[in-house]
């Protein structure tokens, strides 16, 4: 994980969040809530990871109920 710096109270914390727009990353700081830039990428846990694809089978389950198709091809066009 990496350690940020909030640039604007100096306030020293992991990063665990990014959002995104279309103006490009940033985190808020715990602190005092500003916000900034950031180039810095977050990595899932391995728990993470996992629980993403479980999510993912299970929408996956769900489409080939809804579309009556058991042999839907595994496409994130449909899960997404």
């Amino acid at each position: 994980m990496n350690i940020i710096k909030c640039l604007n109270c100096g306030h020293e914390f992991f990063l665990k969040k990014i959002y995104g727009n279309n103006e490009g990353s940033f985190t808020i700081c715990p602190e005092c809530g500003s916000s900034f830039e950031t180039d810095k990428e977050v990595e899932l846990s391995d728990r993470q990871s996992k629980r993403v694809d479980e999510v993912y089978n299970a929408v996956y389950e769900m489409c080939k109920t809804l579309t009556e198709n058991e042999n839907l091809e595994w496409d994130m066009y449909f899960i997404g």
